[in-house]
C-alpha cells in the first residue's frame, strides 16, 4: 500500500510540473525533428520528471542520455530516477527460453533485482514466490509463460515485455504424436498480456513484434479441443462410468 501510494504521490507531483503542460507539443517537435531545444525555468521538471515521462512514450525508441554540468547534479539525479518503483513481466514462450533469458540476466541487473520464474512445471511454493510483490527496495521480473496470461494478478507490475509467442500442443492425426510448437499468439492473447500490467497502479506493454504483424494474427487463439489428443479424455471418461457414445454428447 504505502508503494501505491509513494507512486500516486510521484504522479501527482509530475503532473504539477511545468513541462508537463508542454509533453504534447515537445513529442509533436521529436517527431518532425531529431534536434529539439526545451528551455524551461529551474524547477520545471527537465532532469527529474521529463525522462520519466519520456520513458512512457511508446513512440520514442532508444535510450534517453542526460548531461548534468556538474557530479553532484548528475548522481542527485540519477538516485531519483533509480528510485522509481515498479516490477517487470517478461512472457516468455516456454521454459527453455525462461532459463537462457534468466541466465542471460544474471549477470547483466542489479543485486537489487530478483528474477522469478514462473511456469506450469514449478512447484506451488516457487509460484507463490513469483506472485508476490517484491521486496521493499527490491525489484522483480517476473519471467513467465502464457500460465501468467489470465486470472493471476501480480502486484507491482508497471512494464509487461510480450514475446508474442506461445508454445502449444499440436496432435499430428498422421503420426498420433503430440507436439509442441512455438507460435503467434492472437490479438486476444495480446489483450490479455497487456492486463497484467497496471492492474494496481498506471502501467505499460511492450510488444516485441511489428504492427503490421500484430493487425494480422488471429483474433482468437484456436480451441485446444480442436487440436489436442482426446484419447486419454475418453479413457477417463470410460473409467467414469461414460459407456455410451450418446452420453458423452450430453454436456
Amino acid at each position: 500500500m504505502r508503494a501505491i501510494l509513494a507512486q500516486a504521490e510521484w504522479e501527482l507531483s509530475v503532473s504539477e510540473l511545468s513541462v508537463s503542460e508542454v509533453l504534447p507539443a515537445l513529442l509533436a517537435a521529436l517527431a518532425q525533428s531529431p534536434q529539439v531545444l526545451l528551455a524551461a525555468p529551474t524547477g520545471a521538471g527537465k532532469s527529474t520528471g521529463l525522462p520519466r515521462q519520456l520513458l512512457q512514450q511508446a513512440q520514442l525508441p532508444g535510450q534517453i542520455i542526460m548531461l548534468e554540468p556538474r557530479r553532484l547534479a548528475a548522481r542527485n539525479v540519477a538516485q531519483l530516477l533509480r528510485d522509481e518503483p515498479g516490477s517487470l513481466l517478461l512472457f516468455l514462450p516456454g521454459v527453455a527460453e525462461i532459463e537462457r533469458v534468466k541466465r542471460e540476466l544474471a549477470s547483466r541487473v542489479s543485486d537489487k533485482v530478483d528474477l522469478s520464474p514462473l511456469y506450469g512445471a514449478l512447484s506451488l511454493e516457487a509460484q507463490r514466490r513469483a506472485i508476490l510483490p517484491a521486496a521493499p527496495g527490491r525489484r522483480k521480473v517476473v519471467l513467465a509463460t502464457n500460465i501468467a496470461e489470465t486470472s493471476l494478478t501480480i502486484e507491482g507490475i508497471r512494464l509487461v515485455v510480450d514475446s508474442a509467442l506461445e508454445r502449444a500442443a499440436q496432435f499430428d492425426v498422421r503420426s498420433g504424436v503430440t507436439r509442441l510448437l512455438t507460435q503467434r499468439i492472437s490479438q486476444a492473447s495480446m489483450t490479455q498480456r497487456a492486463g497484467r500490467a497496471g492492474r494496481l497502479a498506471p502501467g505499460i506493454c511492450l510488444h516485441l513484434l511489428p504492427q503490421e504483424q500484430a493487425l494480422r494474427a488471429a483474433a482468437q487463439s484456436e480451441p485446444e479441443i480442436l487440436t489436442s489428443d482426446l484419447a486419454s479424455l475418453q479413457l477417463d471418461l470410460l473409467q467414469w462410468g461414460c459407456q455410451e457414445a450418446a452420453q458423452r454428447a450430453r454436456p
